[in-house]
């Protein structure tokens, strides 16, 4: 119950935030931004968007092959569309943690197997996503030491956690006093993880480069819904941008969820003459195009993989 509460205090203050910058920015002025919005923009963007989608599932069946373990590229595609909708939906980590339970149902994958594999692909991301940010930091903004510090330690977090991954002795500890019962569901997590990186380092190696072109389509895709607004930002500024604020959305804070990424982005594009109307529509943009693309992929792909028991599988996301 403290937990509920919790929670509803962070989203509280987080909404509270949003309201000011709709009341700082002007509700006339945002309105006047939207409705000059020039749909040609827009057909770029959606196609790059669906291709992002097809590069990750790329990136992800790369993985599992680099652990040895075999599932087509359409199932995968569909599991990760659907566990990407499931994760707009319902609280917490629910969506990325629903593609182990799908593998394990549809190809009786261990949950530490699939679990190895999102790990490897996000440690991989977000080194572009930490390079990119320090950049971005330390050239082209004005701001204080501050942010580096808290960027830096975010930084060592995962690169930590990485190693923790590697380290017999920290899993051991971590299974005996932090997971307990429910270290059986970790199971093969480190050997996986291992042999990836051991034996089959081709396959990181492609999807290191997959992942480089993935970030930069999506970049891409930001540039073109910025010109559907009338406004001109460059790719390298919205690589850094998006580098910033999703590693600002990793810190251990208490509110770090909904909102954070926005106001965080709104401010960042503000210092290089991004009026805050185009901005608040970018990311608004960003936030319905998602939303509404989540709900037909739900739509279509829940009954078709989780059937009758999709509250079971939800559930048991959730309790784990």
């Amino acid at each position: 119950m403290k937990k509920f509460y919790l929670r509803i205090l962070h989203v509280f203050i987080l909404l509270s935030l949003l309201f000011a910058v709709f009341w700082k920015v002007g509700v006339n002025s945002i309105i006047e931004v939207f409705v000059n919005l020039n749909p040609i923009w827009l057909i770029p963007f959606v196609v790059i968007y669906l291709s992002t989608k097809l590069m990750a599932a790329l990136n992800l069946a790369l993985l599992f092959k680099a652990i040895k373990k075999k599932v087509s590229y359409l199932m995968l595609l569909k599991f990760l569309l659907l566990t990407n909708a499931v994760a707009l939906f319902f609280p917490s980590r629910t969506g990325e943690l629903s593609l182990p339970i799908l593998l394990k149902k549809h190809k009786n994958f261990d949950y530490g197997e699939v679990l190895s594999v999102q790990l490897i692909d996000k440690l991989i991301t977000f080194v572009f996503f930490g390079g990119l940010a320090l950049f971005g930091l330390i050239f082209l903004f004005d701001l204080s030491n501050n942010y580096l510090y808290i960027l830096i330690f975010t930084l060592v977090l995962l690169v930590c956690v990485g190693f923790a991954a590697w380290s017999d002795k920290f899993r051991f500890y971590v299974k005996k006093y932090v997971l307990r019962k429910y270290s059986k569901y970790f199971r093969n997590f480190s050997s996986s993880f291992k042999y990836a990186f051991r034996n089959r380092k081709k396959y990181l190696i492609v999807n290191f480069f997959v992942t480089l072109s993935l970030l930069v389509v999506t970049f891409m895709g930001g540039v073109f819904v910025f010109l559907a607004f009338g406004q001109e930002v460059s790719l390298l500024h919205v690589a850094m941008i998006q580098a910033v604020v999703t590693m600002i959305t990793l810190l251990p804070i208490p509110f770090s969820g909904l909102g954070l990424k926005e106001i965080s982005g709104i401010y960042m594009y503000g210092i290089i003459g991004v009026p805050y109307a185009v901005s608040v529509n970018y990311f608004l943009f960003n936030f319905l195009f998602k939303y509404i693309f989540g709900s037909v992929v739900y739509g279509i792909f829940n009954k078709e993989f989780l059937g009758k028991k999709r509250n079971h599988v939800v559930s048991s996301v959730e309790d784990s």
